[in-house]
């Protein structure tokens, strides 16, 4: 029977995808109606929804582990601080205005808690799913928002460690959870220093036993953490965090991509099996006012916070943006309160739909990234507001005749270090800090530091008089806006562009790209130059050959 909930769940999943598709919308959107539509509320299709929910559950460790893998903690210690105070401060405030306005509508107890934490807390699994989409969780409010949410998860561990029952996290003493939470980092750390940087080097070769690997110490770390109290999220992130800058780290995120994505599926079906529109009144009401605090109010908040801490406008904008959501967390404080008979059923019901409205309106509000980017332009804020930012680095006259490269990560910072060689005047634009300390430091380049979307940094790079133009980040509609704004004020520059699909190929050709790079189709055609190659060539060069390409290898590691 499960097999069959879960092959409905996934069959209407996919048809109303195709929808959303069509229409230009978010999978998020098609997930959500579908447990709407094939949950109690609708047809009632389903009738193990609590499998379907654990399911689900996986889908958030997945992404949490991804997220792990993605991250290195070195670069988190220049937001380290600003994360906790932000993240500390926005909790509690968020907290005290959910609880009182909870009250404001005569509710009492269990329920102002909740109200409380639903505003306090955000989506870890939608908005780390969204970084790593939209190759964001670098970038400076992305190391900002995960830092965060990490601040978010701690408070809500230390909740559920006082509301627990049925197990023995509620008895764990100050003492024990402080030697719980040293023993899961120690783990990964030894793993990630030791035991992954010589064993994974090992079995490179056997995909399949590299892929296990990977699943393992992912459910390893959900066992520690399952043994310890700990929620699944952070220990997920935690299983992540060993494997974090190992040379085999974006081997396995591409192999766990697809079981990623098949249980973030699930999760979002599960989430829209919960809802239920039979409400009082006044619960209606009071649903809509926390809908608003939590997709208005709280960025809100953020924006000014971040603000105060000089990062300027654009990146607390998008910490602000970003955060605007309730958390999958609310779910499981509110099974929680409603097994201890701390709230009630319609109150729960009331919960449940603002916290999946404020996930479906979440890509929408995302959408405002080019607005901020514009008002960006004509707001013009004190240094006290900015200081916080180092941001730019270009010449005092105009650039003429020069290079823009927009993504200097492996690809991105191979071709600057190949054109720099060759004498051109090159200029990098890239939002990671950390890749433009590292150009800083070995100098020889211009650089800016910001989006891609942000016209203010097209407008710095002097792109109306570059000759050339290299796009290398996969994010399609960054790269479209790149191609038009370019064309409008430079027809003749060369535009050379990357895309993650031949039909995201196509698209950018009909925006005006001279040239794009495939790498699928890169790699499939070199293997053909190079087996092409090795025919013509005496046998007794083989070796040569081979011995040539290590240390070339060995040179880019280096």
């Amino acid at each position: 029977m499960l097999l069959m909930d879960i092959g409905i769940s996934i069959v209407v999943a996919t048809l109303l995808s195709y929808l959303t598709y069509v229409f230009k919308q978010p999978n998020l959107l098609a997930y959500i109606l579908t447990g709407v539509l094939i949950g109690p509320m609708v047809l009632g299709l389903v009738n193990d929804q609590e499998s379907i929910q654990v399911l689900g559950e996986l889908g958030v460790a997945f992404l949490l582990y991804s997220a792990g893998m993605e991250l290195d903690t070195r670069k988190l210690k220049n937001v380290g601080s600003s994360a906790v105070i932000g993240g500390v401060l926005q909790v509690v405030i968020s907290f005290v205005l959910g609880y009182l306005v909870a009250g404001w509508f005569e509710l009492t107890g269990g329920s102002q808690v909740l109200s409380g934490l639903l505003l306090a807390f955000s989506s870890t699994m939608l908005i780390t799913k969204i970084l790593i989409d939209k190759n964001e969780i670098n970038a400076l409010h992305g190391k900002i928002i995960i830092g965060i949410l990490i601040i978010q998860d701690v408070f809500a561990l230390l909740f559920l460690l006082t509301t627990s029952r049925g197990t023995d996290i509620h008895s764990l003493t100050q003492f024990d959870l402080w030697r719980n939470i040293v023993i899961m980092l120690g783990s990964a750390l030894l793993l990630n220093r030791i035991f992954f940087q010589k064993t994974l080097s090992y079995i490179a070769k056997d995909s399949q036993l590299l892929f296990m690997t990977s699943l393992s110490t992912l459910f390893l770390f959900l066992g520690m953490g399952y043994a310890f109290g700990f929620p699944m999220t952070a220990a997920a992130l935690v299983a992540g965090l060993s494997l974090s800058g190992t040379p085999f780290s974006v081997n396995v995120l591409a192999d766990i991509r697809p079981l990623r994505e098949f249980f973030s599926a699930l999760f979002f079906v599960a989430l829209g099996m919960q809802i239920t529109l039979n409400l009082p009144e006044h619960l209606i009401l009071f649903s809509i006012i926390l809908l608003i605090l939590t997709v208005i109010i709280k960025p809100i908040l953020l924006f000014l916070e971040y603000l105060m801490m000089g990062y300027g406008f654009s990146t607390s904008a998008f910490v602000g943006l970003y955060l605007g959501q309730a958390s999958e967390f609310t779910f499981i404080i509110l099974k929680e309160m409603s097994s201890n008979g701390l709230i009630g059923k319609d109150v729960s019901a009331a919960m449940t739909i603002v916290v999946i409205l404020s996930m479906i309106l979440t890509p929408y509000v995302l959408r405002l990234n080019r607005t901020i980017h514009r008002l960006n332009r004509r707001i013009k804020l004190p240094k006290r507001f900015t200081h916080r930012i180092k941001y730019m680095k270009y010449k005092k006259k105009p650039m003429k005749d020069h290079i823009v490269i927009i993504g200097c990560h492996r690809i991105g910072y191979n071709i600057a270090k190949y054109l720099k060689e060759r004498g051109e005047n090159v200029l990098v634009i890239d939002h990671d800090p950390e890749t433009i300390y590292r150009l800083e430091n070995e100098g020889g380049f211009e650089y800016l530091f910001g989006d891609a979307e942000n016209e203010e940094i097209l407008e710095l790079a002097h792109i109306d008089k570059a000759k050339m133009v290299i796009i290398t980040i996969i994010d399609l509609e960054a790269s479209l806006f790149v191609i038009q704004w370019t064309r409008l004020r430079n027809k003749d520059a060369l535009i050379i562009a990357r895309a993650h699909r031949k039909s995201d190929a196509l698209d950018l050709y009909e925006a005006g790209a001279d040239w794009v790079v495939v790498p699928e189709m890169v790699g499939s055609n070199e293997t053909v130059k190079q087996v092409d190659r090795f025919l013509a060539l005496p046998e007794d060069r083989y070796e040569d050959e081979k011995i040539k390409h290590i240390e070339e290898l060995r040179g880019y590691i280096d």
